[in-house]
């Protein structure tokens, strides 16, 4: 599938303080507020593939489950703020797989998750 037609699909996101941490499993899926369309690259949080996307702002990231993993419908997202990253998500699917992931990601610091947003940036340049 197509990076920008799966961005369209799954990459669904709300504005949240970039020093919030949490991750919530709720019945109503909220709209993207940040355009991530650059990458995706391929990572495994929580023994789970995820797609990973830059945004548009340059330094946020969002992590999105693959529609075949037990997570979907799922994503993460490093939102860089004035204290640096900070991590939220939100997801429909099976609640421990996204909790292994949660605490794989919550485990990063803001170098990791920058780190993590030059690698997408990097594969989502043209050759």
């Amino acid at each position: 599938m197509r990076a920008a037609s799966f961005a369209i699909l799954f990459l669904l996101a709300t504005a949240a303080p970039a020093s919030a941490q949490s991750f919530t499993d709720e019945n109503v899926w909220s709209p993207p507020t940040m355009d991530c369309s650059v990458g995706p690259i391929q990572k495994t949080y929580g023994g789970q593939s995820w797609l990973v996307f830059g945004c548009a702002d340059g330094k946020s990231v969002q992590i999105v489950s693959t529609q075949d993993s037990p997570a979907s419908p799922a994503y993460f997202m490093f939102e860089y703020g004035a204290d640096g990253y900070g991590l939220y998500g939100q997801g429909m699917g099976d609640r421990a797989t996204t909790d292994a992931a949660h605490a794989e990601l919550r485990a990063f610091k803001d170098m990791d998750a920058a780190a993590l947003n030059e690698e997408v940036r990097k594969a989502g340049q043209p050759e």
